[in-house]
């Protein structure tokens, strides 16, 4: 994940997860916002690939599965959920 600072949380603005996670109409070839996310980010909890504390705008990474080196402070607060690692 390119924005993955030190401190974990990839932060997404309202609805911009949706637009990473597009789905094609097969109709129209059109790009369509997946209206699912809420349920994808709970599922992704559920299976332990993200923090229990994930939501749709900011998905916390664990630990054991972030990349290495990390770029910026691991106690830097979160500008959504506005908690630190």
């Amino acid at each position: 994940m390119a924005r993955m600072p030190g401190n974990r949380h990839v932060t997404f603005q309202p609805g911009e997860l949706g637009q990473v996670l597009s789905v094609v109409d097969k109709k129209t070839g059109v790009l369509k916002p997946d209206k699912n996310i809420d349920r994808a980010v709970k599922d992704a909890i559920r299976f332990g690939y993200v923090h229990p504390a994930s939501t749709t705008r900011c998905v916390r990474i664990l630990k054991e599965d972030a990349a290495y080196p990390l770029f910026g402070q691991e106690d830097r607060p979160c500008p959504v959920c506005d908690r630190g690692t």
